[in-house]
C-alpha cells in the first residue's frame, strides 16, 4: 500500500530503477524544441564603448611599446596608481592617485595618525584639495591594501612576456 509511512522511508532511498510503479518508469514528456541562435546584435548599447576601450588599450599597448622602458615604467605606475585609486572608490575611500604614490614612496605617513594630529591636509594634499574638508580618514588598512594591488600590477605588466605588437611574426 503506498500510503504507509514504513514502506514509504523504504522506498524513499532506492534508485529510480528499483522501483515499482510503472507512473516513475515513464519519460516526462517530449523533449523540447532547441532555441535557434539570434543573429548578432550589431547595434547593441553596450558594444560601441567596449570598441572604444579596446582601441584605447591596444593605443596604449602601442605607445608603451614604442617608448622607451623608464617612460614604460612610468605609464605602468600611473595606471597601476589610478587602478588603486579606482577601487579605493568603489569601497567609499575616496584618494587621489597622486596621494597614493606619496603614501607608496613612503613621503607620507598613516592617515589614523595624521588625522589624529589634525594634519590630514598634509597626508593627503590632493585629495583634500578636491574634495575640501574630509570628515573621516581613510583606513590604514584599506589604503594599504590598495598599495599592494597597485604594486601588483606592476609586477605584473614587468613580467609579462606576450606582446602581441612585437611578437608578430
Amino acid at each position: 500500500m503506498p500510503g504507509e509511512p514504513q514502506k514509504d522511508d523504504e522506498n524513499l532511498f532506492l534508485p529510480p530503477w528499483e522501483t515499482e510503479d510503472e507512473e516513475s518508469l515513464e519519460p516526462p514528456g517530449p523533449p523540447r524544441a532547441r532555441k535557434q541562435p539570434s543573429e548578432p546584435d550589431y547595434a547593441h548599447p553596450l558594444l560601441i564603448p567596449l570598441v572604444r576601450a579596446q582601441n584605447a588599450v591596444a593605443r596604449l599597448q602601442a605607445k608603451t611599446e614604442v617608448a622607451s622602458d623608464v617612460v614604460a615604467e612610468g605609464l605602468r605606475a600611473r595606471m597601476s596608481y589610478l587602478e588603486a585609486a579606482g577601487w579605493l572608490n568603489y569601497t567609499h575611500f575616496s584618494i587621489h592617485p597622486w596621494d597614493l604614490a606619496l603614501r607608496d614612496h613612503g613621503l607620507t605617513t598613516s592617515n589614523g595618525a595624521a588625522d589624529h594630529a589634525d594634519r590630514l591636509a598634509a597626508v593627503l594634499p590632493s585629495t583634500t584639495a578636491q574634495e575640501g574638508e574630509l570628515q573621516v580618514a581613510p583606513s590604514d588598512l584599506i589604503v594599504n591594501g590598495a598599495l599592494s594591488y597597485a604594486r601588483l600590477w606592476r609586477r605584473l605588466a614587468e613580467f609579462r612576456t606576450w606582446r602581441p605588437l612585437a611578437d608578430v611574426e
